[in-house]
């Protein structure tokens, strides 16, 4: 009689699933993450269909030492569902995103020339001499007053005003510059009202600027001549 020996395989209990556990766990969580409120970023799915990809392999092609492809295939099932919604939900919600970051920008030059103004006798850059610092002599207003010099406007505005706040993330077709003392007309979305006969909204208001790409237009409230720091959109 031949005598056969088989040799033990793990148990069920011991063979390993970790891996297919964390990428069905992190697969599970990342369903609330992509509807929440920071919903379009594939955080946790990513990872979640990595691990699921590895660990159904791993099951695949040594059963007796890993288990839990089960657990591999539907993290990778649902970390590929999240991604699919995070991504059509990053699709919708960046017209909304933009405009929010281009209203931001908006405020920020407000900050800028309302600052320059405070240290120019309340007066704005394309309102004094070049003699004094100003940009007056390069307004080049059309006939609704916007400006077709505004990055020249924006040059002075160098220790104010960070570079980054002049492209609206909605305009593809602006460049973003190295320095203010650098900018051209490429480089700059926003334009401003330099016209003296159109940039009066009311006797406490003016009409400063505006995105040519989302309509919003930038209103300055003035006070006894003066500029104020806070201003609204429309």
């Amino acid at each position: 009689m031949t005598n056969t020996t088989v040799e033990p395989t793990q148990s069920t209990a011991e063979k390993r699933r970790g891996l297919a556990i964390t990428s069905f766990i992190l697969a599970i969580a990342s369903i609330p993450v992509v509807l929440g409120p920071i919903s379009g970023i594939p955080l946790l799915g990513i990872p979640a269909l990595i691990m699921g990809i590895i660990a159904a392999k791993r099951a695949k092609r040594d059963s007796n030492r890993y288990a839990g492809r089960g657990l591999a295939l539907t993290g990778i099932v649902l970390g590929c569902l999240s991604l699919l919604v995070s991504g059509v939900l990053g699709a919708v919600q960046r017209p909304r995103i933009h405009r929010k970051v281009c209203g931001f920008h908006l405020f920020s030059i407000a900050r800028a020339l309302n600052t320059w103004s405070t240290n120019h006798g309340g007066l704005l850059p394309f309102e004094v001499s070049y003699t004094d610092g100003g940009t007056k002599e390069e307004c080049q207003p059309n006939a609704e007053g916007w400006d077709s010099s505004t990055y020249l406007h924006f040059r002075v505005l160098s220790n104010e005003l960070a570079v980054t706040a002049l492209v609206c993330p909605s305009d593809s077709s602006k460049l973003r510059a190295q320095s203010i003392a650098d900018l051209q007309a490429a480089n700059v979305t926003y334009e401003l009202q330099t016209g003296t006969d159109s940039n009066t909204v009311g006797p406490e208001q003016r009409l400063l600027g505006r995105c040519p790409i989302h309509g919003t237009m930038l209103h300055l409230h003035k006070q006894r001549g003066a500029l104020l720091s806070k201003g609204h959109l429309e």
